[in-house]
């Protein structure tokens, strides 16, 4: 076996290094032999060069002889650039440089603190744009006369409000960061207290000293695990803190995962209808039908199954509504430009004879006909007419199809016991058994299957119709997938966890996602072609995973400090003279990196899409973990081990013992990297996220030319991500996600071999918190709930980082000689797995579904009233959303808002939110805007905070209690105001507090949430 692994690294090498050289190797040599020419023009650039290359190595020893290039088996004809140990990126940090970056990011972050302050005092509804949509669910203004106040509401803000405003996805993100900050802060204290000095003392930097006369570690080395001497005693110290380091993590994870799991029971209890609805899939085609699954559920659940939805092929139905959509945008767009023009005559006519010439000349330079324009207008308006007239004719048709469906029988399959019980006999019990199966030696002829294609829509002819066993003919109208809701919570826990179907692989049975985050256009993916998407999905990531190393390895030598001082001596004097220009330099190839990682994130989503997730949740966790996946490789490894993953797959699969003496090598010489890295996440990305700099520039591109923005449909339309700048959407939780669980990775790896990076990776988490707070509770809106699916994603990405942590203290164990530490650090990564996965196996069971006897409970004590009240507002949210447009549509208004009078613009206003909250009107505004607050509000806003803000307080007396209590969520409530009053047209609307209008910001449209 690891001879065929062996071969198969050579010949994926040879192939992989004959495209590279061939393709991108000489381009790259052309560009660095440029560079070196550059360098070597003078001979004062040279000796600085060298000079700088004097100052900024890092270590005296290399990696031990079977690492070494000259001793490996497999050659390679890579380029110079790429093998040369000069180009790869180490640590030259000094303790100047480090403390001077730190600075200078407090000094950064504090600028947009002032600019987020100023924003809070002049426009408050910028940072608080989900105030607009669902004002109930939001907070009240913060504090904005103390100019930090609102970071303690933030940092001591309950559970409790953060479930009850935003969700429990939203809490899990919240509390993964107080999970990291409160590991990290725990581990530091050992790291900082005792690991330092030991290093500090080790006695690898005056041995270099004395054996080779020059330095070959900075201050800032001095202070990590290479300047330990091999061999040395000090090195149990850092076998302790492993195992320190283990143990921390270790009970603080499993103290989170048992809090999860309640967390999770909760969310499971709560009275939304979408927990007590599964999803059927995989139907037999001799089941699909409305009244067959209705009875065949109702027989098996009696008096419990409320409303079934059997999913249509409703592709030619959606077409007609896409098209149909899109001449609705043309005619408003022709109306909106002839009541522009009108209005500027109009406006002109007032001036009689020079109105008149200015109104001949703007004709005749703008070109604008009125009777063309209004003959367009009309021609367009026909199109509508039509397209109506084809919608409606299509809703009837697939209204009789599927009457007809439900009073067809099956020709084939009719004799299984699935069909007769769905067949609704008045007693059940009187229903024979089903014929026995014979034994495999006595085998049986079988009936053909029928096809499961997709096939064109073809009405049926009154021939299929009298035929009562022509379902099979009708395959082609209904999936293989339905809705089933239940009354009772027992009913549905025994449904998921039960086998339906008398035939292996059939009647599967699952929970229904959340209406808002269903995926209706993979309704029509069969199971078989999503095992195949996500086979293909896979590859592609690996694929891409592989070779992304060589974009990132070209541009961190492209804008490396070395490259970058190449380019410009004058450059190189002014990196040599200044701490800040040499903080400034090493952050350019940190920043490029960043930008190019962000095309990957959309890139991953849409696969996952692609594939055929049926749940915008599920599709969000599954790019979550391929994002991590790219991360670690590409970001982390590559970055480490010389930017060259296949040479790397090579040596592990000629001796899967170098893992270790690779991480060891490797890992220590980046830690510079990852402080800029993190420092640079915290300061500057965290700052443009609070100011929200992003949607400021996608309102000022939705403001050009390029893109339409004068009807209400252009407004809100969402065009290639860029959404309008009082629309901030969803936010990208898979993103952020995975990129702050990587730095949480970083700080547990490099908490032995280089505490100082603790200091920004605690930072990080700190500022992380505050911010997600804000954006959570007043920008962003959430688009899906899958009750916290994303802890045991997270929780293995932890476990990852403490088996990583620990092969890297390993491989510096053997590097130094210290083998007995060596080995009993590998019986600590051997238990720790071991005792993981038997906590995990534990709690996932637990935690992915409900237990019978608490769903049992839950339905005597539920209030009946508020769960019908609840279903009747949800009876058609799993409908899909053809079925749910209307027949007839007509433009949203028939002219543009800046056209039409003031108080004939508000009176409409006004009536539509009326009608629409009264339950009278189907027709929305897309919008529950809120008046401003007056200052008396706001004064009862500013007592309202200082009073929960002191009572805090004197509940945690002292600095650490204070931080304590913080780190373990705090019990900060919103204050209790009255503010639900809303005066419309001279009239209070009182709106319940119960429900909310959602603008939808996820995959489905239109959706009523009752929450």
């Amino acid at each position: 076996m690891e001879a065929k692994i062996q071969s198969f690294a050579v010949n994926f090498l040879s192939v992989h290094d004959a495209l590279f050289s061939r393709s991108v190797g000489p381009v790259i040599d052309a560009a660095m032999n440029y560079t070196c020419g550059r360098w070597m023009e003078c001979e004062e650039d040279e000796a600085l060069g060298e000079s700088l290359h004097d100052k900024t190595a890092d270590y005296n020893y290399s990696p031990v002889s079977d690492i070494d290039d000259s001793s490996r088996r497999l050659n390679f004809n890579i380029s110079s650039w790429l093998s040369s140990t000069s180009t790869q990126v180490e640590t030259t940090m000094t303790l100047a440089s480090f403390f001077s970056l730190l600075c200078l990011s407090f000094l950064v972050f504090a600028t947009f603190l002032s600019c987020f302050q100023h924003s809070l005092l002049t426009s408050p509804m910028f940072n608080s744009t989900r105030r607009h949509r669902l004002p109930n669910l939001v907070p009240v203004p913060l504090p904005r006369q103390n100019f930090m106040a609102w970071v303690g509401v933030c940092f001591y803000m309950s559970d409790e409000e953060i479930v009850t405003r935003v969700g429990y996805d939203s809490l899990v993100f919240l509390r993964f960061h107080r999970l990291a900050l409160r590991c990290l802060l725990k581990i530091s204290i050992f790291s900082f207290l005792v690991l330092l000095p030991v290093n500090y003392g080790g006695g690898e930097h005056e041995r270099n000293e004395e054996e080779y006369g020059y330095i070959v570690l900075t201050d800032f080395t001095k202070f990590t695990m290479a300047n330990v001497e091999s061999g040395s005693p000090r090195l149990w110290i850092h076998c302790i803190g492993a195992y320190l380091l283990t143990i921390i993590f270790v009970t603080e994870l499993l103290q989170e995962y048992s809090d999860y799991n309640t967390i999770r029971h909760r969310y499971l209890l709560s009275r939304c209808p979408h927990l007590r609805t599964v999803l059927v899939s995989r139907i037999p085609p001799h089941m699909r039908s409305r009244r067959k699954i209705t009875a065949y559920f109702k027989n098996m659940y009696p008096e419990v199954v409320t409303r079934v939805s059997l999913c249509e092929n409703l592709i030619y139905l959606e077409s007609l509504i896409k098209s149909r959509t899109g001449i609705l945008e043309r005619l408003e767009r022709v109306t909106y430009l002839i009541a522009e023009k009108d209005k500027v005559a109009n406006a002109s006519t007032t001036f009689s004879t020079v109105g008149k010439k200015i109104q001949n000349n703007f004709t005749a330079c703008c070109g604008y006909n009125k009777q063309y324009y209004t003959n367009k207008q009309g021609i367009i308006a026909s199109e509508l007419v039509d397209a109506n007239e084809l919608v409606t004719k299509e809703m009837k048709r697939r209204s009789m199809i599927m009457h007809h469906l439900d009073k067809m029988g099956a020709a084939t399959g009719n004799c299984d016991i699935d069909y007769l019980l769905s067949k609704n006999e008045p007693h059940p019990a009187a229903v024979p058994p089903p014929p026995s199966t014979p034994l495999p030696s006595s085998p049986m002829p079988k009936e053909p299957t029928p096809s499961l294609r997709r096939v064109a829509y073809e009405p049926p002819t009154p021939e299929t119709v009298s035929d009562p066993d022509a379902l099979e003919n009708h395959l082609n109208e209904v999936t293989d997938k339905a809705f089933v809701s239940f009354s009772t919570y027992s009913a549905a826990t025994i449904a998921k966890q039960s086998m339906h179907g008398s035939k292996p692989g059939e009647m599967a049975v699952e929970q229904a996602p959340e209406p808002r985050a269903i995926l209706f256009e993979n309704i029509y993916v069969t199971s078989k072609a999503r095992q195949t998407r996500h086979i293909l999905a896979n590859a592609f990531v690996t694929i891409l995973i592989g070779c992304y190393a060589v974009p990132t390895t070209l541009i961190s030598l492209l804008v490396s400090e070395t490259a970058l001082i190449s380019y410009n001596p004058a450059l190189a004097r002014l990196v040599i003279s200044s701490g800040v220009f040499t903080s400034l330099t090493r952050m350019v190839q940190p920043v490029c990196i960043v930008c190019l990682q962000q095309t990957l994130p959309p890139l991953f989503l849409a696969m996952s899409k692609i594939e055929g997730q049926l749940s915008f949740c599920d599709v969000q966790i599954r790019a979550f973990s391929r994002y991590f996946a790219f991360q670690v490789v590409n970001i982390f490894l590559v970055t480490a081990i010389a930017g060259s993953i296949f040479e790397t797959m090579a040596l592990i699969a000629e001796n899967p013992g170098k893992v270790f003496q690779l991480l060891g090598y490797a890992l220590p010489k980046t830690s510079s990297f990852f402080c800029y890295y993190i420092i640079l996440k915290s300061s500057l990305g965290l700052g443009v996220e609070l100011v929200r700099i992003v949607p400021i520039l996608q309102g000022l591109i939705r403001l050009s030319p390029i893109c339409h923005h004068n009807t209400l449909r252009d407004r809100r339309k969402v065009i290639v991500g860029i959404r309008p700048i009082d629309d901030p959407g969803w936010m990208p939780i898979h993103k952020i996600f995975a990129q702050d669980v990587l730095i949480v990775v970083i700080g547990v790896v490099f908490a032995v071999i280089a505490p100082l990076v603790l200091i920004p990776c605690m930072m990080f988490c700190l500022i992380s918190r505050i911010v997600w707070t804000h954006q959570f509770l007043y920008v962003y809106e959430g688009c899906c709930e899958s009750g916290g699916l994303f802890w045991p994603k997270v929780f293995r990405r932890f476990v990852f980082g403490i088996a990583l942590a620990q092969a890297t203290v390993v491989g510096q164990f053997m590097l130094k000689g210290a083998w007995s530490q060596a080995y009993v650090t590998i019986i600590l990564m051997i238990s720790t797995y071991f005792y993981l996965k038997r906590a995990r196996s534990k709690y996932d069971m637990s935690s992915s579904s409900l237990p019978l006897e608490i769903a049992a409970v839950m339905d005597i004590n539920v209030d009946n009233n508020k769960a019908d009240r609840a279903n009747a507002m949800n009876e058609d949210s799993y409908l899909q959303p053809a079925l749910r447009a209307a027949p007839n549509a007509e433009p949203e208004l028939p002219f543009p808002p800046q056209l039409m009078d003031p108080k004939d613009l508000q009176k409409e206003k006004d009536e539509n939110l009326i009608d629409y909250l009264m339950g009278d009107s189907e027709i929305s505004t897309g919008r529950c805007t809120t008046n401003d607050y007056d200052d008396s509000d706001l004064d009862r806003f500013e007592r309202g905070w200082e009073k929960v803000l002191r009572d805090q307080q004197e509940q945690s007396t002292g600095i650490f209690n204070k931080i304590g209590v913080g780190l373990d969520g705090g019990n900060l409530t919103v204050p209790n105001v009255e503010l639900m009053k809303r005066k419309r047209n001279k009239a209070e609307v009182l709106v319940d507090s119960e429900y909310e209008i959602r603008l939808n910001a996820g995959p489905s449209s239109n959706y009523i949430e009752a929450i």
